[in-house]
């Protein structure tokens, strides 16, 4: 489902939605730009579109381009005595791709408007784009960056706009599926709000911030368990003050819970937090220990959690260890729960 940008009033898809919008602009032969903040992944995506179809993946950044970087290095040609152009190498010669021309509203006038020639004429001097190539053009908001180059009426007409905005859901998934430590999706399920962050009205330009590229980032620093008196320090750097401050009292929160073997040894007598962050905690560190030997165990504990955290705990089970599918607690705990799970 697509929603509504309250604060630039555009109407924004999700992350997993991209695909399949690329494949109708594809099929479509249109022009997309996809727009959004900072570290929501646009060229990640691309790069699934890509790998979906078995297409070359190409990823050409613009914001540190020059003209010549577009159109290729003037040379001259000896035989004929006439000034040609050498074509990067990066460009596709065959077909079968999907390329990406990222960054594109921060590149120079010049660089864009040699951009949209290969864009929208699919050649540039001598060189031609093989046919099936499916070119998008990607970068940030004027409402995110302040120096973007604003396109003329006569190019937007020319382009179908897309705005991607991070999404929890989708976030969550990626992560499980892409092995991202489990305590970090618990955090952003106990405050979604700072999943992406961003302002550029208040950015001082030189601290981190919250994204779910930053969140990845995050999640690969805690796994080398840095000392505690770094911790705060490393998390601000790529997180900002208050997303770093909040993730590391959920640390220390998840570090002081009671015993796993114990909560698994006695899932009936074993002590249930009342703190809503402790409840994510612990249903983060249960998944990160179920087997299907222990699943029971670890249902008849969560079952004593309020409904909405024995629910995330044993779908946060089911996404990391998908084989307890197989278990008869598991299927009696999905028919009893039927009504939450759809």
């Amino acid at each position: 489902m697509s929603t509504t940008n309250t604060v630039t009033n555009k109407t924004t898809i999700k992350p997993s939605q991209l695909p399949s919008i690329l494949a109708l602009c594809h099929k479509a032969n249109l022009v997309p730009i996809v727009l959004s903040s900072p570290g929501i992944g646009k060229s990640s995506l691309a790069k699934q579109y890509a790998d979906s179809i078995g297409y070359n993946f190409i990823d050409t950044r613009l914001a540190y381009a020059a003209p010549t970087d577009i159109k290729g290095f003037p040379m001259i040609n000896r035989e004929t005595n006439k000034m040609e152009f050498a074509t990067p190498a990066e460009y596709p010669t065959k077909p079968r791709n999907v390329w990406i021309l990222d960054e594109f509203p921060c590149a120079a006038k010049q660089v864009q408007n040699g951009s949209l020639q290969l864009t929208l004429d699919k050649r540039v001097g001598d060189y031609v784009v093989p046919d099936d190539t499916l070119i998008m053009l990607a970068g940030n908001s004027q409402a995110d960056r302040v120096h973007v180059e604003k396109l003329s009426s006569a190019v937007c007409n020319r382009l179908m706009f897309v705005y991607l905005a991070p999404d929890l859901d989708d976030w969550s998934n990626w992560a499980i599926e892409n092995g991202i430590d489990v305590r970090m999706v618990a955090f952003l399920r106990f405050r979604p709000d700072l999943l992406h962050n961003f302002d550029a009205k208040k950015w001082d330009g030189e601290s981190g911030f919250a994204s779910p590229r930053s969140w990845a980032s995050a999640a690969r620093l805690i796994e080398q368990e840095p000392p505690a008196s770094l911790r705060l320090a490393l998390l601000e750097g790529l997180l900002g003050a208050g997303a770093a401050a909040e993730l590391n009292g959920f640390l220390s929160i998840y570090e002081a819970l009671p015993s796993i073997d114990g909560i698994l040894l006695d899932p009936k007598g074993s002590p249930v937090p009342k703190d809503p962050s402790a409840r994510y905690a612990v249903c983060a560190a249960l998944a990160n220990r179920t087997t299907k030997g222990n699943f029971g165990r670890i249902a008849q504990y969560v079952s004593r959690l309020p409904k909405e955290f024995e629910v995330f705990g044993v779908r946060l089970v089911y996404k990391m260890n998908k084989e307890i599918a197989k278990t008869a607690e598991f299927i009696n705990w999905a028919t009893d729960n039927k009504e939450v799970l759809l």
